[in-house]
């Protein structure tokens, strides 16, 4: 068990690309291009997401990996691809660089419209996009570790202690303590597994609903996180 362990985290791959390929043109081209190189690739347990497996790698008894597409409001799409496995993190990496490609080729295009209606995004989505368009300009790598505990089952807990500030201000401390298996890996849940953050955040109250300002504090990294509503 430790073996692969040690194997699923020395070769996992976890990247973003951006492209103005539309978000259904992605995960059609990603089951061709899986499917052509031996993997099973079919429509995830999520909504705009594709699944791989695989066969047998090294210590790995199979292989598992997912491709995930969001259209941003100006009709770009972002690609998510992650996975574990020496052989299938370099298809996933072929496939990002496809999708690189792509981009650079029609950069001097018009942009593509998506006639899927789109949500507003958040600003840590409006932040992911710029640093991915930011990539493709410099050529410069960003890393996000926002999936590296990732399987089809997970468990979450979370506890807060909100503190009134003034009548549109409170202050929030939380922790959040879960974990993410795969089943088809013979994985359970297992209270040794359990990962756990900590930290402290803001609530503004305004007529759309609070706006979050949290800082955590994990096991590898502090992380400040943007967002809108609550938990519960």
């Amino acid at each position: 068990m430790q073996e692969m362990a040690q194997e699923m985290e020395r070769t996992t791959f976890v990247k973003k690309v951006i492209t103005d390929i539309p978000a259904a043109e992605v995960l059609a081209q990603a089951q061709a291009f899986f499917r052509e190189h031996g993997y099973r690739a079919g429509k995830g347990g999520k909504p705009n997401t594709v699944r791989l497996m695989g066969r047998a790698e090294l210590a790995l008894p199979s292989v598992i990996g997912e491709i995930e597409v969001r259209t941003t409001n100006k009709g770009r799409t972002i690609v998510g691809l992650s996975g574990y496995g020496a052989l299938l993190s370099e298809r996933l990496r072929e496939f990002h660089d496809l999708m690189r490609a792509a981009r650079q080729a029609r950069v001097t295009a018009a942009p593509v419209l998506s006639a899927a209606p789109l949500r507003p995004e958040t600003r840590t989505e409006q932040i992911e996009e710029e640093m991915l368009e930011a990539q493709e300009a410099t050529g410069q790598e960003y890393n996000f570790k926002r999936d590296r505990y990732e399987g089809d089952e997970m468990f979450l807990a979370n506890v807060e202690l909100r503190v009134p500030f003034e009548k549109n201000f409170s202050f929030v401390f939380f922790y959040d303590t879960g974990m993410a298996w795969d089943k088809d890996l013979g994985e359970s849940f297992s209270f040794s597994e359990l990962k756990g953050a900590y930290g402290i955040g803001v609530r503004v109250k305004t007529p759309l609903g609070n706006i979050r300002v949290d800082v955590a504090n994990g096991d590898n990294e502090t992380e400040t996180q943007f967002g809108f509503g609550e938990l519960f």
